[in-house]
């Protein structure tokens, strides 16, 4: 998705502190030049509290001449024990209701971009009110030889605002189709689908995070707590090492983070897409509490995630088409640039 041609480098002088990206009403998540994620929980007028940083983040790993190498994309960490993970820099593009990133090839033998966007569309409420975060990366290759490489994305729950605990992390298996003929009575295999925060006992929120793509394969994943500087040693040592995760039981039964890992391979001179989805459903997230706009329109996350994805070609599309009205005019880039991120405040 080409969006987010705003004014660049990694500070871009006239760009906004952050942009946010999340549906209208829904509350959302926030991201700015260094591309760590903040979030805010609730809708303008709600009461809610300020940004908060999140302990989540998005990485890349890619063999070279001297063996895997990994690298969060960020440029300033999460969390101080992730520091010597980051990259050194990377230029930002806001572009509400996106935020774009170039990495260049430096450490990493791949030239890296990656977009996080939400759809908001003039005069599709619809669309516009959707609780959802598609965030993709791009991976280009200028060698003549095919790179094996793998994205992963990194997310926290919250506490529920009943409680100071955050909500339970659970992964969402499907069994497998089409399998071998087996045993009678042998249970097929299971699959990995994704990862569901909150949900059953924890009513009235739920995220999901689940691949971008209908038929990703390739994807592995983790129940995680990356904010203990132990355990993010052992998860991103894995990492980098093969490039895949190991769905493994979180210490004391329980995680506030889930992670999930793509691979794929990078053709020569060519280019592959990973992506993510990030859907939510909280039943007290609109305007002074009241339910949001989509309430009425799904029973849980996992139908908002199954819709969006569904219909990503058009929301990316539209998007797209409405910033264009405005980068793609003689009007000077800066003064595009307020028209686009001044719409910011409506989320």
């Amino acid at each position: 998705m080409e969006t987010g041609r705003g004014e660049g480098r990694a500070e871009p002088r006239r760009a906004p502190a952050f942009v946010p990206v999340g549906g209208l009403g829904t509350g959302w998540t926030a991201l700015g030049a260094s591309g760590r994620f903040w979030t805010r929980a609730g809708a303008p007028g709600d009461g809610a509290d300020a940004l908060r940083l999140l302990s989540a983040f998005l990485a890349v790993r890619a063999e070279t001449s001297d063996g895997p190498l990994a690298r969060i994309l960020q440029t300033r960490p999460f969390a101080e024990h992730a520091a010597n993970g980051c990259l050194g820099a990377m230029d930002w593009f806001p572009a509400y209701p996106a935020a774009r990133y170039h990495a260049p090839r430096g450490p990493l033998p791949l030239d890296i971009v990656w977009t996080a966007f939400a759809p908001v569309i003039p005069f599709d409420i619809e669309a516009s009110s959707l609780p959802v975060l598609f965030v993709t990366v791009t991976l280009r290759n200028p060698e003549p030889t095919a790179r094996r490489a793998s994205a992963m994305l990194v997310w926290q729950a919250l506490p529920d605002g009943r409680s100071r605990d955050a909500v339970q992390v659970r992964p969402v298996f499907s069994m497998a189709d089409g399998e071998p003929q087996r045993e009678p009575g042998e249970e097929p295999p299971r699959l990995l689908e994704g990862f569901q925060f909150g949900g059953g006992q924890d009513v009235g929120r739920e995220l999901v995070l689940l691949p971008g793509e209908p038929e990703a394969g390739g994807m592995t994943g983790l129940l995680w707590r990356p904010a203990d500087p132990e355990e993010f040693a052992d998860g991103w040592r894995a990492f980098r090492r093969d490039g895949a995760l190991e769905s493994i039981p979180a210490p004391h039964g329980r995680a506030d983070s889930a992670a999930m890992c793509l691979e794929r391979r990078v053709p020569p001179s060519g280019e592959v897409s990973l992506s993510f989805v990030l859907a939510w459903r909280d039943e007290n997230s609109g305007p002074c509490g009241e339910p949001p706009h989509c309430a009425a329109r799904f029973d849980n996350a996992q139908e908002i995630a199954a819709y969006a994805i569904q219909h990503r070609p058009y929301l990316e599309t539209a998007v797209s088409q409405w910033q264009e009205r405005c980068f793609g005019t003689s009007l000077p880039l800066w003064f595009a640039n307020s028209l686009v991120n001044g719409l910011a405040p409506l989320a």
